[in-house]
């Protein structure tokens, strides 16, 4: 069995695009590969999952204000470039109708031997294996304390 690195596209998206403001649209793919592959190595996975957030959200149906603090902030010059290279080059899914976060949780549930690679703490609920790619973290979390 092909252990899963389930990855957060968006963080790696963000962070790498984020981080390439001053520089060309190459140095951000070439951080994004690197950062995915270093998660590869880090997570021992052979296999990897990559989800990205799409458009469609069936949080804003229920509230208009979901995220509003984010709407006028500056988003990162090369964000779109890098979330489409994550598509093409490593075959990122884009979710529809729900978050990354939605699609990394229900795959870590159905996966037999997987890990979630994220920085955001809100995915700490799911059970299961876990790396943070920005601290180097591993953990795992029971169940009883993703309900906690």
């Amino acid at each position: 069995m092909s252990r899963v690195a389930i990855i957060d596209g968006d963080m790696v998206a963000y962070r790498c695009a984020a981080s390439c403001e001053e520089e060309p649209l190459d140095i951000a793919l070439e951080r994004a590969d690197s950062l995915v592959e270093r998660i590869m190595y880090e997570t021992g996975a052979s296999v990897q999952e990559m989800y990205l957030t799409g458009s469609n959200n069936f949080r804003y149906d229920i509230n208009p204000n979901y995220k509003a603090d984010r709407k006028d902030k500056p988003r990162p010059k090369w964000l779109q470039d890098v979330r489409k290279h994550l598509v093409v080059g490593w075959r990122a899914r884009v979710s529809d109708g729900n978050e990354a976060d939605d699609e990394m949780g229900i795959s870590q549930c159905a996966a037999d031997d997987s890990v979630i690679c994220t920085n955001d703490k809100d995915l700490l609920m799911i059970p299961g294996q876990h790396f943070n790619p920005v601290t180097g973290e591993h953990r795992v979390i029971s169940p009883h304390q993703g309900m906690q």
